[in-house]
């Protein structure tokens, strides 16, 4: 915002000139406004890439695999809880991809130990699965409960979704 600071009067002379009234005028206005800003940063996506993942690294992975999206406080927003639901599946989609990948392998060599590793990765999945389906679950009792609620005039607005 403050790179423009110097630039404001210049950007309101162009949509001035450019006419269409009020509305437009603040159309184009953020129009130009965003499609600078995405010109300036767009040769530093991959220093902000680097900067996003130093401030949230991912949880390390030590043992039995845990769900890295689905966090129970969001049942209360159901469209986000749904969307990290997805995203937790599309995460073991890529390990049960993984596990296609290597047991091919692993059959036609007889390698003992990598079927161990793929059996181990299928009983994660497994697991996930379950918890997945698990918070769907919960995901779909809460909302049953707001859609109660709502019907329910009388209700006292306590509604747990955990």
């Amino acid at each position: 915002m403050i790179i423009w600071l110097p630039f404001i009067d210049n950007l309101g002379v162009w949509v001035s000139s450019v006419g269409g009234g009020t509305p437009r005028e603040l159309a184009n206005a953020h129009t130009m406004f965003n499609v600078v800003n995405a010109l300036l940063f767009l040769p530093f996506i991959r220093q902000f890439a680097a900067l996003v993942t130093w401030v949230t690294p991912d949880r390390p992975q030590v043992g039995v695999i845990e769900p890295k999206y689905i966090d129970l406080g969001l049942l209360r927003t159901p469209g986000i809880a749904l969307a990290k639901a997805r995203m937790e599946m599309l995460r073991t989609s890529y390990r049960v991809r993984s596990m296609l990948e290597d047991v091919l392998p692993a059959m036609l060599d007889g390698d003992r130990d990598a079927l161990a590793d793929v059996r181990e990765r299928d009983e994660e999945v497994d697991a996930l699965h379950g918890l997945i389906l698990e918070y769907l679950g919960r995901s779909r009792r809460c909302s049953s409960q707001r859609k109660r609620a709502r019907r329910d005039e009388s209700s006292d607005g306590q509604i747990c979704c955990r």
